[in-house]
């Protein structure tokens, strides 16, 4: 289990569950991350990390956590605060788990945002993806959006509402975690 606030203005990402899997900041020098931005809590001092697109000559804007923390694969819960001042284009990760480039093949588990606001969350690759109805999240407004599994269900929450869900049993996959990429 971890925890990053990501409220750091540099340096490495704490684990603020129990430091044990800082995450490490890229594409900083680029332009394409960037820490220390105004968080989504009004009245909080913490701030927030800015990803400001995919990749940039093969430099991709995202934290590396590493080795999952997870330990057990039987539930899966991902949880980001987000914001964009538009609605995607493409794909924005919020977290996930990959051995590459993304593909069928080597995807584990993500959580999402792609065009028209759809949410998109997946325990075990794009084949056991779950997705929500377009413009479940809006330009321009901070977003509190959730995905579980439980081992027999996977559920997408946003905003406190429970958006869309359906049974699941497929096994969780659990290698390397990155926040901002897929």
């Amino acid at each position: 289990v971890g925890y990053w606030r990501m409220g750091e203005t540099s340096g490495a990402i704490t684990d603020w569950l129990n430091g044990t899997f800082p995450g490490t900041l890229h594409g900083v020098s680029s332009g394409l991350t960037t820490p220390g931005c105004a968080g989504g809590l009004v009245g909080d001092n913490n701030r927030s990390v800015a990803f400001k697109g995919d990749a940039l000559g093969g430099i991709t804007a995202r934290v590396r956590i590493g080795t999952t923390p997870l330990g057990d694969s039987s539930a899966l819960t991902l949880e980001a605060w987000m914001f964009s001042p538009t609605q995607p284009a493409s794909a924005m990760p919020l977290f996930g788990r990959a051995t590459g480039a993304f593909s069928a093949s080597n995807h584990g588990y993500y959580l999402r945002v792609n065009c028209g606001g759809v949410v998109q969350f997946s325990q075990q690759g794009i084949s056991n993806e779950l997705t929500t109805p377009l413009s479940a999240i809006v330009a321009n407004t901070w977003h509190h959006i959730i995905g579980t599994w439980n081992g027999s269900f996977q559920n997408i929450w946003v905003d406190a509402t429970l958006v869309a869900s359906r049974a699941q049993t497929t096994p969780m996959s659990t290698t390397g975690v990155t926040a901002g990429a897929d």
